[in-house]
């Protein structure tokens, strides 16, 4: 699998796990990544005359990664000879190949705005 998709696949996993999972405790009666309430307050000049009670989304979460990548380079028979950059993986290869592999690790945050459900 390439980086690209592995982050892809795992972001869209994550705020579907998400949603579903508000469906399901939000009918057992608990919430799941809830809004927040915010208040805002009118004021004549002498005081407060009324207030006004809206939802507003959670604060944006982070989610990190911390992956291993593995850089492979296959020569040989029927093999391209180029660098692949993929996500460690267990896998079956053709024989008679000279291959190289070269570990290496990346990490780094996404903020993301998880769902939830605003009334």
């Amino acid at each position: 699998m390439q980086l690209d998709e592995y982050i892809k696949e795992t972001l869209v996993q994550i705020a579907k796990g998400v949603k579903d999972a508000t469906e399901e405790v939000e009918r057992l009666g608990g919430k799941v990544n809830p809004a927040r309430t915010h208040t805002e307050y009118q004021s004549d000049g002498f005081g407060v005359v009324g207030s006004t009670d809206s939802n507003v989304r959670p604060e944006k979460q982070t989610i990190k990664f911390d992956i291993a990548l593995q850089v492979k380079e296959t020569s040989g028979v029927d093999a391209s000879a180029k660098a692949k950059l993929a996500v460690l993986s267990i896998g079956g290869g053709v024989k008679n190949l000279d291959e190289s592999h070269t570990a290496h690790r990346v990490q780094f945050e996404i903020p993301v705005d998880l769902p939830t459900k605003l009334s």
